[in-house]
C-alpha cells in the first residue's frame, strides 16, 4: 500500500500508510537510466524497480514491521529519518536490496553489525548475507520535496506558515523513510513525529501518545 494525502493540515500533517515496499534480491546497484550500456560492457538498471526486481524480492523477503522516527525540527530543506525494519529471508545467505533516496545516510546496520556506506548508492541499500530473521536500522537525511512526492514542504507566503503533507503513492514512500517499497509486501508500522512546538500532526490514525514524547 502507499500514503496518500488527505488534507493539506496546518504546520505539519501526514497521511502515514505504509508504503508498498519494492525491490528485488541479490543486492543490486544504483541504476540510472534503463538500457543504457556503459563503457566497460555494464548495463546500468533504471532507478524504478523492475517486474522482475519486485517479484524476486517478493520470493525473497517477507516483512514484518516498521519501526520510523522522523525528526522535523531540522532546516528546512532535510529532515532526519530512523527506520527499523524487522524481515524474514527465505534463503538465508543470500542478498537483497531496500528502497531509500536521500542525500546521507549516517549508519545502516543489519543484523547488529554495521554495513558499509558504499552499499548506498542513493537510492537503494545492498543488503548482503542475510539470515532467516533480520533486522535493520537505517539513519537517514532525507529531503523535503517541492513537487508532492514524499514529504512536501510548503510555506504560505500570505500567512508564512509552514505546512507538510505526504504522499507514498505508487513508489515514493522510500522518499521518507528506508523500505521494501512495493505493493505485495505488507507489514505493520508504527511512526513517531518530532515536530517544532505550535505544530500539528494530522494522520489517519489516532496516536498511541500524543504531544511530548
Amino acid at each position: 500500500m502507499a500514503g496518500k494525502p488527505g488534507h493539506l493540515a496546518r504546520h505539519s500533517s501526514g497521511d502515514t500508510r505504509i508504503p508498498e515496499p519494492g525491490g528485488t534480491p541479490g543486492a543490486p546497484t544504483r541504476p540510472a537510466a534503463t538500457g543504457l550500456e556503459t563503457d566497460e560492457g555494464t548495463t546500468i538498471l533504471a532507478s524504478n524497480l523492475t517486474r522482475d526486481e519486485a517479484d524476486d524480492r517478493s520470493r525473497l523477503v517477507e516483512v514484518r514491521g516498521y519501526r520510523v522516527d522522523l525528526d522535523l525540527t531540522g532546516d528546512d530543506e532535510t529532515f532526519t529519518s530512523q527506520t527499523t525494519v524487522t524481515f524474514g529471508c527465505s534463503r538465508p545467505g543470500a542478498g537483497t536490496f531496500i528502497d531509500l533516496t536521500a542525500p546521507a545516510v549516517t549508519e545502516i546496520t543489519l543484523n547488529g553489525q554495521l554495513v558499509g556506506p558504499a552499499c548506498f548508492d542513493g537510492d537503494r541499500i545492498a543488503l548482503a548475507n542475510l539470515a532467516a530473521d533480520n533486522e535493520l536500522r537505517v539513519r537517514a537525511s532525507c529531503a523535503y520535496s517541492r513537487n508532492g512526492e514524499g514529504l512536501h514542504r510548503f510555506q504560505d507566503p500570505v500567512d508564512g506558515s509552514v505546512y507538510l503533507y505526504s504522499d507514498l503513492e505508487t513508489f515514493d514512500a522510500h522518499r521518507v523513510y528506508a523500505c521494501f517499497d512495493q505493493p505485495d509486501l505488507k507489514a505493520t508500522f508504527e511512526f513517531t513525529v518530532t515536530v517544532p512546538a505550535g505544530w500539528r500532526v494530522i494522520s489517519n490514525m489516532a496516536p498511541d501518545v500524543p504531544g511530548e514524547p
